[in-house]
């Protein structure tokens, strides 16, 4: 149910960022993904926070406070759900962390 819920509010979110997002933005996502991909190097799911302030921005940049807090509270139950948890350790214990090619792919989309 949450993979579903980010996959429709984060997907509509940013088709929105897309529209009003800065320069400086475009920017602040460039750095967190360079942070990312050193955090992901560090292993264990060290780029996990990385993530997360990587869709907040984008939430940030549709100007919609509504958006920003629907984001903010799905990686907030994310986190604290007991079944993603478990979830998000065993991936990241056999390797996984956030995808740098995927978040880049949707950096590029937003700076067109």
């Amino acid at each position: 149910e949450l993979t579903e819920a980010r996959l429709l509010v984060e997907g509509e979110t940013a088709a929105l960022a897309a529209n009003q997002i800065t320069d400086e933005e475009i920017a602040e996502l460039e750095a967190l993904l360079t942070k990312m991909g050193d955090e992901n190097e560090k292993g264990a799911g060290a780029g996990e926070l990385v993530d997360r302030q990587f869709h907040e921005t984008i939430a940030r940049a549709t100007r919609n406070s509504a958006l920003l807090q629907m984001v903010e509270q799905l990686w907030t139950i994310r986190n604290r759900s007991p079944q993603c948890v478990r979830l998000f350790e065993k991936t990241r214990a056999k390797g996984y962390a956030p995808v740098i090619a995927e978040h880049r792919a949707i950096v590029t989309a937003l700076a067109k």
